[in-house]
């Protein structure tokens, strides 16, 4: 999707049959719509099970272009931004999120507003 400097980049492409639409708490390697900064837990279960050392970090927020606008001579511009939340695979949601499963994976349910 777009530049080499864009958003996102698609490493890889698979189908699946079938799609459900959950709400969970646990959710790893993955992007969130939303500051969830403050909504999270570290899973202390999981941390007291691993078998190695590591060092916990903080979910990462960034603000990213969520709409764009194009001028006279077609150079994309940001116009709106969104706060993104980065989840590890130590937290936990305080509050359900809603995602879409493909088998064992799972992607944020993202809408466009405006």
């Amino acid at each position: 999707m777009g530049n080499s400097d864009e958003i996102a980049k698609i490493c890889s492409v698979e189908m699946f049959e079938e799609i459900s639409c959950e709400k969970r708490k646990i959710l790893t390697n993955t992007w969130l719509p939303g500051d969830y900064s403050r909504k999270l837990k570290v899973d202390w279960e999981k941390v007291k099970k691993s078998k190695i050392s590591f060092t916990l970090k903080p979910p990462i927020v960034k603000k990213l272009p969520c709409d764009f606008e194009f001028d006279a001579n077609g150079v994309r511009k940001a116009v709106r931004y969104l706060d993104i939340t980065f989840m590890g695979d130590n937290h936990v949601l305080e509050t359900e999120a809603k995602v879409f499963v493909f088998g064992n994976k799972f992607a944020a349910v993202m809408k466009h507003e405006g």
